[in-house]
């Protein structure tokens, strides 16, 4: 029996195992005990069901492929995948007052995938999303799940339709906290001492781009804006994964856990978050007037009273590194 994961045959010989089976359950649980995700299997060639391999006597001359990835790498696709899809329907049903019968079928099934989707990372990160409230303190990621599965099938009417955008987004700040825990994890200690001291030492270069975004979006360059907004928003959330770096690991940088306790932090890290929030909800209403202030006025501003913060971090962290 020759068995291969991702393409690499490995040295394995047939214990008590008495079909491929039971073979598949032991190179499975295996797999999943190195912190990877089982994400294919063919045997000799060909895809195959698990409940189908009971019945397969194992064959010496058999081939057997795995094919696995990083649990946290594919978590990462599937949420980007979903923050996609989920940027996707906000920009189709935003300002709508009704939806054609394909668009309503179409999005009752994006909903349930949706649903099965978080399942899944749900399951794989054992997370209870009945305790997770992305920024409603009455309403939970579960709760928020439930309440789209309803309005998908009923969707009609500018109240459900704006209701529906309403549990859209708290999704959506759910899965931005998420994507930034997980990917705080794995940026290697030299990746977060660049980033913090980039922006202690030059943050009017992220500033002049949200500068940017706004004035181009005023000279009615939309794409151009565009472009620089999603250039810009992303370095904003690389700031924001190595700072939560610093504060999921905090002893392994040197700082104490209680540095990012402080009021003032908080308050920032929070208003960061309620303007980002604010900004996304004006261009989803097409209030690029609103939005292009925020870039350009509030932002700014804010990006400024971390530098202090940033400069003392970094000062903290770099000895050790």
């Amino acid at each position: 029996m020759n068995i291969y994961i991702n393409e690499e045959k490995v040295e394995a010989s047939v214990g008590e195992e008495k079909n491929l089976g039971e073979v598949f359950d032991q190179v499975s649980d295996w797999i999943h005990s190195q912190g990877h995700v089982l994400t294919g299997f063919l045997l000799n060639g060909k895809e195959i069901a698990r409940n189908d391999l009971a019945d397969v006597q194992i064959n010496q001359e058999a081939r057997l492929d795995f094919f696995s990835g990083k649990k946290q790498d594919i978590i990462l696709e599937s949420l980007q995948e979903l923050d996609t899809y989920v940027d996707r329907v906000g920009n189709t049903i935003v300002n709508r007052d009704s939806l054609t019968e394909k668009e309503a079928m179409d999005l009752a099934d994006g909903t349930l995938w949706m649903k099965e989707l978080l399942d899944s990372v749900g399951s794989l990160l054992k997370l209870d999303y009945s305790h997770i409230y992305p920024s409603n303190p009455q309403q939970s990621v579960a709760d928020t799940l439930v309440r789209l599965s309803k309005l998908s099938s009923t969707l009609e009417g500018t109240t459900e339709i704006e209701s529906f955008l309403d549990s859209l987004r708290e999704i959506k700040l759910f899965l931005l906290d998420l994507s930034n825990k997980l990917s705080s994890y794995s940026m290697d200690k030299t990746s977060v001492l660049e980033i913090i001291k980039l922006f202690s030492e030059k943050m009017d270069l992220l500033k002049d781009e949200f500068i940017r975004v706004n004035e181009s979006y005023q000279a009615g360059k939309d794409a151009v804006a565009t472009e620089l907004l999603g250039h810009c928003t992303n370095r904003l959330s690389s700031l924001v994964t190595a700072l939560m770096a610093v504060k999921n690991q905090a002893q392994e940088y040197g700082v104490e856990p209680e540095w990012f306790e402080k009021k003032e932090y908080l308050e920032m890290a929070n208003s960061l978050n309620e303007m980002m929030n604010e900004a996304v909800q004006c261009m989803e209403s097409g209030d690029i007037v609103q939005a292009g202030d925020i870039f350009e006025y509030e932002l700014p501003e804010l990006l400024d009273n971390f530098i202090p913060f940033l400069q003392e971090l970094n000062g903290r962290i770099q000895p050790i590194l």
